[in-house]
């Protein structure tokens, strides 16, 4: 899904997950995992801090890039929020968030979104929708491990 906000474009995706917001997190910062089961951020390394920058390689689409965000919050077990941007901010910017919130009955709801701004977010659209369905394949992809992890874990 995407909705047009007037300072930029935002994608956002939602899940629930039948396990705690403590095991979310460890499967989403366990970046060295990335490759066996994310299918949009099919290689990840860095530090989780704030400050620090990471090296991704992403599908978007049909595409395959190589990208350097900026961590901007590190909030454990429930906010991961970092900024990537094409060349230079006033080209096109986009700011990632990944929100776990607690449910009862030890479920996570999970938001995932960016919002994409700059001069060339005219021609963004299609980046957007493509971005819109590799979040939710994303999501439903770390919904799986999860569920599964969790329910090998003995009470």
């Amino acid at each position: 899904m995407s909705v047009e906000v007037p300072d930029g474009l935002t994608v956002a995706s939602r899940v629930v997950v039948r396990a705690p917001p403590t095991a979310v997190w460890r499967a989403l910062v366990a970046l060295e995992d990335y490759p066996s089961w994310n299918p949009i951020i099919l290689e990840a390394r860095g530090v989780l801090a704030t400050g620090e920058r990471l090296w991704l390689r992403v599908r978007i689409g049909p595409l395959r890039l190589a990208i350097r965000p900026t961590v901007l919050e590190v909030v454990p077990g429930a906010r991961l929020r970092w900024v990537g941007r094409l060349a230079h901010p006033a080209l096109l910017e986009g700011d990632h968030l990944i929100e776990l919130f607690a449910l009862p009955g030890d479920r996570t709801q999970l938001v995932h979104s960016e919002t994409l701004r700059g001069a060339l977010l005219p021609l963004a659209g299609p980046l957007a929708r493509a971005n819109a369905r590799g979040f939710a394949e994303m999501d439903e992809a770390l919904r799986r491990r999860v569920e599964a992890m969790h329910a090998r874990v003995p009470a």
